[in-house]
């Protein structure tokens, strides 16, 4: 699904969605390619599963609860760990769910420093590193 360029990613629109890989790293040394889900309505940095973050070894550094799409609330885990883009390693909050969609938000975009760019009609999703 990834594709890594010069300055950035390309990632793929598929079932209407628009996916990334990003390269993520808790705390061991080797970092681990997640695919997830550009959601520009998700205002926190990372969401992933339990079978997908524990592996990964994050470090679990509470409890929080957030509204969903339908209103409910949700209690999730909140872990930390890097994400790497080019040459950053950004620090990123990382909210573990039992049973979630991955999700890359807003507030981890801006810390990228990337401009986004979708298109539904090539089926491409970019993610561009700002200078």
């Amino acid at each position: 699904m990834l594709t890594t360029e010069l300055n950035g990613m390309r990632g793929t629109f598929e079932n209407g969605l628009p996916w990334i890989t990003l390269e993520v790293l808790g705390n061991g040394e080797k970092s681990t390619r997640v695919d997830v889900i550009v959601d520009t309505g998700f205002n926190g940095y990372l969401t992933l599963p339990y079978a997908t973050a524990f592996p990964i070894g994050f470090t679990i550094e509470g409890v929080g609860s957030g509204k969903v799409a339908d209103g409910s609330f949700s209690p999730y885990l909140i872990g930390s760990g890097m994400v790497l883009f080019g040459s950053k390693r950004i620090r990123a909050t990382v909210d573990i769910q039992p049973n979630c969609r991955p999700l890359l938000g807003t507030e981890l975009l801006k810390e990228m420093g990337c401009t986004l760019k979708v298109d539904p009609m090539k089926g491409t999703v970019e993610l561009t590193e700002v200078r």
